[in-house]
């Protein structure tokens, strides 16, 4: 399954774990998991309710006013937690292994984003958010509903971050607050400032934003499940995170990356195509282009599935005089086809059978001419009779 999101009304914690809920996550898994975890004063609320029209999912995390006394929770400020406290609390759960890492690393996440903005080693940071026990339930639910899924990661459209100030431990601060301006920033997510002015990214959306998500400048579905996650606000837009859960087709979208080069050898260009082919690239071509001060030059494209992305772009930077790299989604159309086996006199031969034709493989063609000193040309004449017998 592939999961997209579009935050146009920002995302937090609860708004992801509702629109998890919304796609078909199941509330007794996460209320079983999080049990597993030793710590208390929770309740979660999960309703459904209406925003500016929008039938929403909504969960609530309400914090229950009572005396934590577990044996382990040391820490002397109400409701907060160091970062170490966490990660062993997690650590000694029952939970999934996967959900464990996936829970650890956005706390760490977060904790480094803290650390960073109050100058502080990791260990000494004072958490005003990291050890609140919203956040708990939001880090590790999103860890328990995203395995519950089947899913490892989401992408997402440029989220709305909000515009004006809003209250922090020390005062007022433009929005995006701090902590969630370094997160954005260090993940190289773009955001964009409005629609309204409230804070819409809080610090837990911008952690799950960045451990789970890969940023996309539009997608395209084609068939597919929406769902919504409602936040606590009543805005002048829906205060909703938008989902759309559709069936995984291969291993994602097709991009395109294309880079300029006017200073590389045929040889190390040739060189360059064959490690690409080797990756796994779907396509890698040349095509002679005119550069400034008209300057010869080769456009060097390449085809790539989106887990070989990063893959192909390391290639490129580490096998040609690239400085950077355009990439962008393309969609495709692909013609209906299949690969058989024909049984010829000169043995097996691979035949690609598609709506309205047929071709042999090139490289069986090409040993079989080899072996036999015939030129390609007479070779699949020959084929061609028995083919058609």
């Amino acid at each position: 399954m592939n999961l997209q999101l579009e935050a146009f009304a920002g995302i937090s914690g609860n708004m992801f774990l509702a629109l998890l809920l919304d796609l078909g996550a199941r509330e007794e898994v996460l209320r079983q998991e999080l049990a597993k975890v030793d710590f208390d004063g929770y309740d979660i609320r999960v309703s459904h309710l209406e925003k500016k029209g929008i039938y929403s999912c909504y969960l609530d995390v309400v914090c229950l006013d009572q005396h934590h006394d577990h044996h382990h929770d040391h820490d002397h400020h109400h409701g907060h937690r160091s970062l170490k406290t966490i990660l062993d609390l997690i650590d000694r759960s029952d939970l999934k292994d996967r959900v464990k890492e996936d829970a650890k690393n956005l706390f760490i996440l977060l904790g480094k984003s803290e650390a960073k903005i109050h100058h502080k080693p990791l260990e000494e940071v004072h958490f005003h958010e990291v050890g609140a026990t919203d956040s708990l339930v939001d880090m590790i639910g999103a860890a328990i509903l995203m395995d519950d899924l089947g899913l490892e990661s989401f992408s997402f459209t440029k989220p709305n971050v909000g515009d004006g100030f809003v209250p922090c431990a020390h005062g007022l601060y433009p929005v995006p607050a701090p902590a969630t301006q370094d997160i954005l920033l260090q993940a190289g997510i773009p955001f964009q400032k409005g629609p309204v002015e409230a804070e819409l990214v809080t610090p837990t959306g911008a952690c799950i934003l960045a451990y789970y998500g890969r940023y996309r400048s539009s997608g395209s579905f084609q068939g597919g499940r929406v769902g919504y996650g409602a936040g606590s606000r009543d805005l002048d837009i829906p205060n909703v995170l938008r989902g759309i859960l559709g069936a995984q087709e291969g291993s994602g979208t097709i991009y395109q990356l294309d880079c300029n080069l006017d200073d590389m050898m045929g040889e190390d260009l040739a060189y360059c195509m064959d490690k690409l082919f080797d990756l796994g690239a779907l396509d890698v071509w040349f095509s002679p282009i005119y550069m400034k001060k008209n300057r010869p030059g080769h456009l060097l494209s390449v085809l790539v599935k989106e887990d070989l992305l990063e893959g192909a772009r390391d290639l490129v930077w580490t096998h040609t005089t690239s400085l950077g790299l355009r990439y962008y989604p393309v969609d495709r159309y692909e013609r209906e086809r299949k690969l058989e086996t024909f049984a010829s006199s000169f043995g097996p031969l691979g035949v690609k059978v598609f709506d309205g034709g047929y071709s042999f493989e090139y490289e069986d063609l090409k040993k079989i001419a080899d072996r036999e000193g015939m030129s390609l040309l007479d070779l699949r004449k020959r084929v061609e009779r028995e083919y058609h017998g």
